[in-house]
């Protein structure tokens, strides 16, 4: 076997995936192995692997989390060791502390204008005071688990810090500090020496992201070029290769040169942050660079079979990272598919431009290639006859013009084996595939990655060319990404059903064993893999809704508002999408559109929406606006009309640029959507405001349908309670104490209230009399922060609803 670590791998693999299902099979692989047929054994070895794998995941299940006596949103006071480095944004610091082993805390210290962050480095023992809080996931379908996410870095809490006191130093082990310190000096010349470009610069070369604009790496992730931004595998392979190849261009010793390089490598990795990629990248070149010491052929697969059974045996759950899995399929994805169609269509044609003018080669290559230098020399001989120069010198002109175009050749074909075989992941994770991501990687990673380098080389020499030229890099490969965006289609594609993935998965399967072992089935499976691409990317799947019912959905946003509403006739509307206070810092926050509101529209298959309501411009409300407007291509955006800002302006701008037509709707306006009516009670028509936007001038909207009738206040703190009984009732303003909650509680009695909060949140939502009224009323409550989703259901005589932790519909 050419691989023989690939298969068992594979075999532990499906065990771990499995977990304490597959611990069963232990029996069936225990009497198979004893069977005398040899034709039996290699099936037992298998299942005792997958069993194996099994056994092993529930070994290695994490325990509990750790606890500490402070409820979330409580003011503390705690101490730990500060292991990494502070990352530093243009207003906030922020650190990771060890309370105890295995108990880690994130610290956020948010600096004010003209203040400077406190002096930190790693092995001090500071003390906290801030408020605590452990990290909570998005209550939705969809949602990225930032819990574990987290926990795997061993972080149970996020903190708040309000003073930070230094009260011990020279702590840690002396081999980290040795090189955060280097770490550290190097990003105070990378600082110095690029100026503006001090922020990108220190993400290519050491990971340091911190001060990286969303907008301009945004360029990136749409071109699937991101990668190449930020130390990743792809890093420490350049970096290591060019230190392997300066020590033999020295006359270094081989054996001396491969133990530095692998040493070197290491100590950049860990350097870097010490993230999985890098690491993983490390491990690799190491195994590499042994096989090549041990005079082994070092083969693609097996190698990162190798690497990857060390990684899974040191932690399972890594398994399960989309970091793990991007890493290893884009490796499997080049060793079994882009290298045979590189060996057929590229290799043995760069290897027929060696020594061109020599036909003593031809007899030692296969027929094509030496087909092909003959028609090559008798090329040169015409360029010579014609121009009068030496015929050798035409062969070599010809060769080293005719290598820059099969290395291009090469370079397609990985990228393009790597996007489809990321294709999967790529709409699982991010919702997103790159159309233009083949020839973007082609320019915009070259010139990247010889940026890594030339950009050292600036840092530690302080030389003015090669920084100059580490600039044009970078700012070439921007335009690039830029120019590409131009083409890129803004399509995002929602999750995919899992049919689908394993049909996509077992066709790019098919055309890997083709591609090695018969190359007359590779067009077949080929076809049936891009055939699945082609389902996966269009996802002609209809959305998942009720039929003929109207659904109202609270997703959960965290402290924000953001309702979607389907109607009997399909019309899909949202009313608000979230979003997070600035509070006039400069760096942007998380976009809940796009990372929380999206995520769980493409879980549903939605890909559009009809129609966008505004209640009013506060940024927990229109925060994810634009975001759903980018992907989800609105018809209509309602709003009042009724004051003004900035960032209202900017949204108007940004959805007549995307073709949304924009209704300035006040009360009295009505639309009828298959049964369901939708009416404006407020702001009145009469009304006229000029001024920064105000709760009290949101829009409130009616929604009947049978005898069901829903009502969204927005945050409008008065207004009339509406005749009838109300069957929901969206709280206005979080469920915070306004006047208009007690009287709609007391006159309308509604059977649901709905509250979208988020949990602990520093504004005391929701407040003791809002909660006192709903129980007077006998108002069934659901909340946000603690239900998560919550889901509404009417077909006119029956009310249903269901949350995401209690996932039934009652």
């Amino acid at each position: 076997m050419r691989e023989p670590l690939l298969v068992p791998f594979l075999c532990f693999v499906a065990g771990l995936v499995a977990g304490l299902e597959g611990v069963g099979w232990a029996a069936v692989a225990f009497f198979a192995l004893c069977l005398p047929r040899t034709r039996v054994r290699p099936l037992a070895i298998g299942l005792g692997l997958f069993s194996a794998g099994s056994a092993y995941r529930v070994w290695r299940m994490p325990g509990a989390p750790p606890e500490l006596d402070a409820v979330d949103g409580e003011l503390v006071t705690i101490s730990g060791m500060v292991i990494e480095p502070p990352k530093f944004s243009p207003d906030r610091e922020q650190f990771v502390i060890e309370l105890a082993p295995g108990a880690r805390a994130r610290v956020n210290v948010f600096v004010k204008p003209g203040e400077s962050p406190p002096a930190l480095e790693y092995g001090q023992r500071v003390e906290v005071d801030g408020r605590v809080r452990r990290p909570r996931n998005y209550g939705n379908e969809g949602a990225f688990d930032i819990e574990r996410y987290l926990a795997r870095q061993k972080i149970y809490w996020q903190v708040s810090a309000r003073a930070v006191r230094v009260t011990a130093a020279g702590l840690g082990h002396p081999g980290w500090a040795a090189l955060y310190r280097v770490r550290s000096d190097l990003l105070a010349r990378i600082d110095r020496l690029f100026g503006e470009r001090s922020g990108q610069v220190a993400a290519l070369l050491i990971g340091e992201s911190a001060k990286l604009d969303r907008d301009w790496t945004d360029t990136f992730r749409r071109t699937g070029t991101y990668h190449a931004l930020v130390v990743s595998g792809t890093h420490v392979t350049v970096l290591a290769g060019v230190i392997l190849f300066s020590l033999k261009w020295m006359f270094v010793p081989e054996s001396v040169a491969t133990a530095l390089t692998a040493a070197l490598a290491w100590m950049y990795a860990l350097m870097a942050g010490g993230n999985a990629p890098a690491v993983r990248a490390a491990a690799g070149f190491s195994l590499y660079l042994l096989c090549r010491f041990l005079f082994r052929r070092a083969r693609l697969l097996n190698v990162l079979a190798a690497v990857a059974w060390a990684f899974v045996l040191a932690d399972p759950e890594s398994l399960f990272d989309a970091s793990f899995q991007l890493s290893f399929l884009s490796l499997a994805a080049i060793g079994a598919i882009a290298l045979p169609l590189d060996e057929r269509f590229a290799a043995p044609y760069r290897r027929a431009l060696r020594g061109l003018a020599d036909t003593a080669r031809d007899p030692r290559l296969d027929a094509r290639a030496a087909q092909f230098r003959v028609e090559l020399r008798l090329l040169a001989e015409t360029v010579a006859l014609w121009t009068r120069v030496p015929q050798r010198w035409a062969a070599v002109t010809l060769s080293w013009a005719l290598r820059p175009v099969f290395w291009a050749v090469s370079l397609v074909l990985i990228t393009a084996s790597v996007q489809v075989a990321l294709a999967v992941p790529f709409a699982v994770y991010f919702h997103r595939w790159a159309f233009t991501a083949v020839f973007a990687n082609v320019a915009i990673v070259t010139l990247l990655e010889a940026a890594i380098p030339v950009g050292f080389a600036a840092a530690f020499s302080g030389w003015a060319p090669p920084v100059r030229l580490t600039e044009w890099a970078i700012a070439t490969a921007s335009a690039l990404a830029e120019w590409h965006v131009r083409w890129e289609p803004d399509w995002r594609i929602p999750a995919p059903p899992l049919w689908l993935a394993l049909v996509a998965i077992l066709a790019l399967v098919a055309l890997a064993w083709t591609l090695r072992r018969d190359w007359r089935w590779s067009i077949p499976a080929g076809t049936a893999a891009l055939t699945a691409l082609g389902v996966l990317i269009v996802h002609p799947f209809p959305a998942v809704a009720d039929e003929a019912r109207l659904e109202v959905t609270a997703i959960d946003v965290g402290q924000g508002d953001a309702l979607l509403l389907v109607m009997p006739d399909g019309t899909r509307m949202a009313v608000d999408a979230g979003g997070i206070p600035s509070y006039g810092r400069a760096r942007k926050p998380m976009d809940v559109g796009e990372e929380v509101i999206a995520p769980y529209l493409w879980s549903r298959s939605i890909k559009t929406l009809d129609i966008l309501a505004l209640t009013h411009a506060h940024a927990d409300h229109m925060g994810g606006m634009a975001a759903l407007i980018a992907n989800f291509r609105p018809r209509e955006l309602w709003i009042s009309g009724l004051g003004d800002s900035p960032e209202q302006a900017e949204l108007l701008r940004f959805a007549r640029s995307r073709g949304v037509e924009i209704l300035y709707l006040r009360a009295g306006h009505i639309r009828r959507f298959g049964g369901a009516s939708v009416e404006l009670l407020a702001p009145a028509a009469e009304e006229d405001y000029e001024g920064p936007p105000r709760n009290e001038h949101s829009l409130v909207i009616s929604v009947k349908f049978g005898k069901h009738s829903f009502l969204l206040p927005g945050d409008a703190t008065w207004l009339d309670p509406p005749p009838g009984r109300l069957d929901v009732l969206k709280l206005p303003h979080h469920g915070g104490r306004n006047r208009a909650t007690p009287v709609l509680a007391e006159e309308n009695r509604p059977m649901l209230g709905l509250i979208s909060v988020g949990a602990a949140n520093s504004y005391g939502h929701p407040h003791a009399t809002t909660m006192d009224a709903l129980a007077e009323s006998r108002t069934q409550v659901l909340r946000t922060d603690r239900d998560g989703r919550v889901t509404i259901v009417s077909d006119g005589r029956r009310l249903r609803w269901g949350t995401f932790r209690d996932r039934d519909i009652h």
